[in-house]
């Protein structure tokens, strides 16, 4: 299951993912597959990840 975000919310979790644990560049797919794993959706999830 998913957990829907605000728009606020989904723009935390895109910069937290992104940064990483070494804050690493990922590509936009990588990104977007990592937050849906991580049980996190919004409508513009792959636009706003591009």
């Amino acid at each position: 299951m998913l957990l829907c975000v605000s728009e606020g919310e989904a723009r935390r979790i895109m910069e937290e993912v992104h940064e990483g644990s070494c804050g690493s560049h990922i590509g936009e797919r990588s990104l977007a597959g990592k937050i849906l794993r991580a049980g996190f959706f919004w409508l513009n999830l792959h636009d706003d990840t591009a």
